[in-house]
């Protein structure tokens, strides 16, 4: 941090100043003096200038102006002289005029604050008098406390008001004047006799803080005793003593969010301090800088009698110092957290709404930004290509060193237990001291100063880089290149003037006395330009330039000079004088060779087509055009055109480089480069000019995989499979096929080119799905891959877990179902020998016996290896839930008989349903048909059933006794008003052909109708108008005693299979 007196301003007539004040946001400064002197002068707010825009005396005192103060947020000022006056003043078309005007005529005002917001302001006069008024002059309320007041200042939040006393105390009130306590003076501890408090400043905290636990309250006595606190209970407060008898305190502002000063709260001590010097006693005045943590920053010493008042600028980097009959403007420079490498400038500051250090690395070439927050920082160094961040561990005396490149990503870091009070940085070692250490450099001969406020970024070649850190820290997120400042050195100017106005020898001679290599360079480059090799030659040699050395000799060995300035101007990288120069030779193979070196094919285009053709003058003076093309072509081949490929895919190259992709695509189209394409229609996603592609390609062609996975990836399948079969990779086509779920497609493509591992293809997917919890998907695979057992299988295992829970009978009934149809499915596949007959016509009897044979032996195998009886009779599970379902249906409408008798069923599917609540329902159903023998013999299977525990049986036992002592156990005879057959035991197995799978009614000369689906039964008059199957849900379209019905068209998983089941 350095500190030094910028500028001083005299006020006329010698008045003295008594106070100052400096507007924070618009730049106003406000002097108050004797005999009523009130000057309102306005700076400019650049750093580097105290210049005043506008100075204005405003007229209204007649004693001494004791206090300034101003409302920043509604643009008043506020005044009070000696005798207690108090003008507040508004600014209205660019000058201040009186708004209010207030007399006590009692006492003096001895200090007024605004609140934070300017919602408020709090005046004491010296007698005690307390008077709180709002912005638009209103009083809100006054208070005469026994108290000589000095100092008042509001809290942050304007809940609370400090008042000092005259004796050295500070009393809290809240804001409506009530009183609350006393601030604790730790400073005072171990001093003796009494002081007084001659400042005290809270800082409002707007602008955030770099650290949230820092003390925001100062408070100063004249002692030199200084007490920092947290909040008005802090118990741990920061002591300072200055050893000097003070008369001011005060916090730095918090205009911008750049200055660290400001964000850091740097409190200021203005102090006069007593010397003996040469026997006498002399008086100094100086200004002492102090961090929030306690820490003595900086001293200023400022010549005068005293200092009688301070401000800070908004931007905290000047202060205004009212001493005798002068305005003093010291400049601060901060020590910025910076670094400079390559081209990227590193800097850190402060957000209001982050406590830690944003650090920012800038490139200044293309101007990106890279925004990184750090907790702890201390400080920041560069060098080469990187910069190491200096931060605070975890725990105490832990410290860090991160390295970080060009874009704020940390490469590597350390821990370190030395403190990095000081730090610097090569390119290959990083250093890093504490205070114990000091190194002593040896200076040299300075050249003649340069003013400048700039901080330095780099030196080399002769040229030194700055950057001005105040104006970057004014707009952190957003610097702008004109930051940075380029200097030469004394001897490279020089160099310049002796080369421009003297000559190349006296050059040559003032280098050789100043050797440099960056002034070699500049005589070698000079000596080109003239084409005087000799001294170019050896300027390079003498600045090391290997290439530049062996460029001198290509130039020596061309023949024209035209020709060695068109290459001097291209190494100078002056590129269309080059190509003039070639044009006016007539040369324009050059100019395109040229060109190609520097990867400009647009021009390469445009000259080669310029080269085509050349006016020529025949005999006769008439001016004619030679197409210089053809001549080319057949003479020497299709030159032009192997060029012009070459530029076409070359600007394709150059445009994809810049996913500029529809563009790439046209020249790309030109060169015919069928590769790119491909890139750029996959990028575009036009897979339209995807798949023309295909058709233009050869059969076997490897770029045909290419485009396939490409298709692939994207889900197009069908396109896919087509690239893919044309590049004659049938094994990629079906694994599409597998990826993208088109199972059908992929058993047709195994099966039309003999393809034998869709097996374990779909073996491995399915097991996927099951391992997901998938099951339904597993299911949906086989059947689409036809693999029938295998989903049977599962829907099989599924009904069964269904079963176990007893929770939904419904859509156990249903998988059932679903596993029952997949068999048929099988069987039909298996049986399927009318169909082949009907589309061969060589298929004869023999070959329809042999094939049914076979169909019938794999049925058997299928069914003997699965172990699943469920293959042998698919519909038993389906059966047994269905009837279980019925009976319950018939129970709750009312159907005592039609439940009984469906009940009786169930005993058949006791390998499905579990035999307990089998004879329980029929128990019931019996009960409330008065069926009560049958009801006996259900109790008696459940007493005598050993997977009943004994405590069940006993009260089935009772239940049963409660019953029968009422009811005998004896069934009704049969009555003419009990409609339908019973359905008799020993169905097992013909129940499809002998129950009606509509009622449970035993199926017996009635008309009735058979599913074409689940080959069940069901009379036609239970049906009630339904034209699907009650059991399978299928369309009915096959009857039997001459009472058919057509069905609908039916699937093999009707729609309504699915309704309420959950099944997805």
């Amino acid at each position: 941090m350095f500190i030094y007196l910028s500028k001083k301003i005299a006020i006329p007539n010698g008045v003295k100043l008594k106070c100052v004040s400096w507007n924070s946001e618009q730049g106003w400064i406000a002097c108050g003096g004797d005999n009523g002197l009130l000057k309102d002068p306005k700076s400019k707010m650049a750093p580097a200038s105290s210049n005043l825009s506008m100075n204005q005396t405003l007229e209204g005192h007649n004693g001494s102006v004791m206090v300034v103060n101003w409302n920043e947020n509604y643009r008043k000022l506020t005044t009070s002289d000696q005798y207690g006056l108090i003008i507040v003043w508004m600014l209205h078309k660019g000058m201040w005029f009186e708004e209010m005007i207030n007399n006590r005529n009692k006492s003096v005002v001895r200090d007024m604050k605004w609140t934070a917001d300017g919602q408020k302001i709090c005046i004491v006069y010296e007698d005690g008098a307390v008077i709180v008024g709002s912005v638009d002059g209103n009083r809100l309320w006054g208070k005469e406390l026994s108290l000589q007041l000095a100092l008042v200042e509001w809290s942050p939040d304007g809940r609370l008001i400090l008042f000092c006393t005259v004796q050295g105390e500070c009393h809290i009130y809240d804001c409506n004047g009530n009183a609350v306590s006393k601030l604790p003076l730790y400073c005072m501890e171990g001093c003796s006799g009494t002081a007084n408090i001659v400042g005290i400043d809270w800082y409002d905290g707007l602008d955030g803080s770099t650290d949230p636990n820092a003390p925001t309250l100062a408070l100063g006595l004249d002692n030199g005793r200084v007490q920092l606190m947290r909040g008005e209970t802090d118990e741990k407060a920061v002591l300072i003593d200055t050893g000097l008898r003070a008369t001011r305190i005060s916090w730095n502002t918090s205009g911008q969010v750049s200055a660290p000063t400001k964000r850091g709260k740097l409190p200021m001590m203005e102090a006069v301090i007593w010397r003996v010097l040469a026997g006498e006693l002399r008086e100094a005045s100086m200004v002492q800088f102090y961090s929030h943590t306690g820490q003595h920053l900086r001293t200023l010493r400022v010549p005068g009698s005293g200092i009688n008042a301070l401000s800070w600028e908004g931007g905290g980097l000047r202060i205004a110092l009212a001493v005798d009959s002068y305005i003093y403007f010291a400049n601060i420079r901060p020590d910025y957290k910076w670094g400079y490498f390559g081209s990227t400038l590193v800097y850190a500051f402060n957000k209001p709404d982050r406590a830690e250090h944003c650090v920012m690395f800038w490139d200044t070439k293309s101007n990106d930004r890279y925004a990184k927050y750090v907790k702890k920082l201390i400080n920041i160094r560069a060098c080469g290509e990187y910069c190491v961040l200096s931060t605070k561990g975890e725990e105490a005396g832990q410290y860090i060193l991160i390295l970080c490149n060009a874009i704020g990503s940390p490469v590597d870091s350390k821990y370190i237990e030395t403190e990095p009070t000081f730090m610097t940085m090569t390119q290959y070692h990083v250093i890093v001291a504490s205070e114990e250490v000091v190194y002593i450099f040896r200076g040299m001969e300075p050249e003649e100063p340069i003013l400048s406020n700039g901080f330095l970024c780099e030196f080399s070649d002769l040229q030194i880089r700055a950057v001005l850190l105040d104006d970057v820290m004014r707009t952190p997120d957003h610097p702008d290149k004109d930051y940075f400042l380029d200097f030469e050195t004394k001897s490279l100017r020089d160099t310049r003037h002796i080369l421009s106005n003297i000559g190349i020898n006296d050059a040559y001679q003032f280098i050789e006395d100043n050797s440099h290599p960056r002034l070699w360079r500049i005589l070698a480059e000079y000596a080109l330009e003239q084409l005087d090799f000799t001294i170019a030659d050896k300027a390079f040699v003498r600045c090391a330039d290997y290439q530049g050395i062996q460029f001198v000799k290509r130039l020596q060995l061309l023949d024209d000079k035209a020709k060695q300035h068109a290459e001097v101007a291209a190494y100078f990288k002056r590129f269309d004088e080059a190509e003039t120069i070639y044009r006016d030779i007539d040369r324009m193979d050059l100019a395109i060779e040229m060109r190609m070196r520097l990867g400009d094919w647009f021009k390469v285009m445009e000259l080669n087509s310029n080269s085509s053709r050349m006016s020529i003058i025949d005999i006769n003076g008439v001016l004619t055009f030679f197409d210089l093309q053809v001549e080319k072509l057949a003479g020497s081949g299709a030159s032009d055109d192997s060029l012009l490929l070459l530029a076409w895919n070359k600007i394709g190259d150059y445009y994809s480089d810049r996913q500029k992709w529809n563009k790439a695509v046209a020249y790309y189209a030109q060169a015919k480069n069928t590769e790119r394409l491909v890139e750029c229609f996959y990028v575009l996603e036009d897979y339209t000019g995807l798949e023309n592609l295909i058709n233009t390609l050869p059969d076997a062609h490897p770029l045909l995989c290419n485009i396939g996975r490409k298709f692939m990836s994207v889900g197009l399948c069908e396109h896919a499979v087509i690239a893919f079969q044309k590049g004659a990779d049938i094994k990629a086509a079906i694994d599409c096929c597998v990826l993208l779920n088109q199972w059908d497609q992929a058993v047709e493509l195994a099966e039309k080119n003999d393809f034998g591992q869709i097996e374990a293809v779909l073996s491995k997917y399915a097991n996927y799905l099951l391992e997901k919890q998938k099951p339904l998907q597993a299911v949906e695979l086989y059947r689409k891959a036809q693999h029938h057992t295998e989903a049977a299988k599962l829907l099989s295992k599924m009904a069964t877990e269904a079963a176990a829970l007893k929770v939904q009978p419904l859509r156990t009934k249903k998988l059932y179902v679903l596993a029952a149809m997949e068999v048929e499915r099988f069987r039909k596949k298996a049986l399927n020998v009318d169909v082949m007959m009907t589309h061969d016509s060589t298929y004869t009897s023999k070959t329809m016996a042999a094939q049914t044979l076979d169909g019938l032996m794999t049925l058997d195998q299928a069914s003997s290896s699965s172990g699943d009886t469920n293959m042998e009779n698919a519909w038993h599970g389906a059966e047994a839930f269905h009837f279980w379902l019925l009976a319950h249906r018939q129970l709750y409408d009312g159907d005592f008989d039609g439940a009984r008798r469906t009940s009786l069923l169930l005993q058949e599917f006791e390998d499905v349903l579990d035999p307990v609540d089998i004879h329980s329902f029929i128990a019931l159903a019996s009960f409330y048909s008065k069926y009560y023998g049958k009801c006996s013999k259900a109790f008696i299977k459940l007493e005598s059933s050993s997977a009943i525990p004994s405590e069940k049986q006993e009260q089935f036992a009772e239940l049963a006794i409660s019953i029968f002592t009422k009811h005998p156990p004896q069934d009704p005879s049969s009555k003419g008003g009990r409609k339908g057959k019973e359905a008799k035991g020993g169905h097992h197995g013909k129940i499809a052909q002998t129950v009606c799978v509509a009622s449970g009614k035993e199926v017996s000369g009635e008309s009735m109708m058979r599913c074409k689906h689940c080959k069940h039964v069901m009379i036609n008059t239970e049906l009630r108008g339904s034209n699907f199957c009650p059991l399978c849900h299928g369309g009915i379209s096959e009857s039997l005693g001459g009472m058919g019905g057509e069905g609908g068209p039916g699937s093999l998983y009707p729609l309504p299979i699915y309704e309420d089941t959950g099944l997805e």
